[in-house]
C-alpha cells in the first residue's frame, strides 16, 4: 500500500525495430532518412545510451574505418564513469562503420559546408538538418517517436534506452550459446 507498482521494461522487439527501419525508408528527405537509419544502427550496434550516441564524433568513425580487422573498435564516450575512464572501445561490424561513413560523406559533409562551414565543424556525428549544430539528445527521442507514429506502432515500446536492453540481452544470448550453458 502506498507504493507504486514496478513496471518491467522489456527490450524493444525485433518487429518494432524492423517497423522503424521500414519507416525510415519512407522518409522523403535523404538527410533525415540517412540520419535516422544511422541513429537506429548506433543503438543496435553499440548498446549506447542516448547521451553517448549524441556524443559520437566523425573522427572516431574515420579512425575505425581506417583500421584493420573485423569487427572494428569504435571509440565511444562513456556517460556514467569517472572522468579518467570516460572513453571505451566497442567492437562493431565493419558494415556499421561503412554506413556511418556513407552518411558522413553523402549528407553530413555537404550540410556542414552549407550551414556552419567546414572551418567551424564541431565534429559531432549527428547534426541538425537546419543549422548544422550538434543534434540534441531530446531529438533522438522525438525522431523515434515520430517514426513510430508514422509506422503505426506508437503504442509499442520504442525509446532509445530499450535498444540498450535489447543489445545486452543479445550479448547474453551469444555468451550463453558460445559457452553452451544450460541455465
Amino acid at each position: 500500500p502506498g507504493s507504486s507498482p514496478t513496471i518491467k521494461k522489456l527490450p524493444i522487439s525485433k518487429q518494432v525495430v524492423q517497423a522503424l527501419k521500414d519507416e525510415c525508408n519512407n522518409t522523403e528527405k535523404k538527410f533525415l532518412r540517412l540520419r535516422a537509419e544511422l541513429a537506429i544502427a548506433c543503438y543496435e550496434q553499440t548498446g549506447d545510451r542516448r547521451f553517448e550516441v549524441e556524443e559520437l564524433k566523425v573522427e572516431d568513425f574515420i579512425n575505425a574505418s581506417n583500421s584493420d580487422g573485423s569487427p572494428v573498435l569504435l571509440k565511444m564516450h562513456t556517460a556514467k564513469t569517472r572522468k579518467d575512464e570516460a572513453d571505451r572501445f566497442v567492437p562493431v561490424p565493419r558494415a556499421f562503420i561503412n554506413q556511418a561513413m556513407r552518411y558522413i560523406r553523402v549528407v553530413r559533409k555537404p550540410l556542414i559546408r552549407k550551414t556552419i562551414g567546414a572551418a567551424r565543424d564541431h565534429g559531432y556525428l549527428f547534426v541538425s538538418s537546419l543549422t548544422g549544430n550538434q543534434l540534441s539528445s531530446s531529438m533522438f527521442n522525438k525522431e523515434l517517436t515520430n517514426l513510430a507514429a508514422r509506422a503505426g506502432i506508437a503504442d509499442q515500446p520504442n525509446s532509445p534506452h530499450l535498444f540498450r536492453h535489447a543489445y545486452i540481452t543479445q550479448k547474453f544470448i551469444v555468451a550463453i550459446e558460445s559457452y553452451d550453458l544450460e541455465n
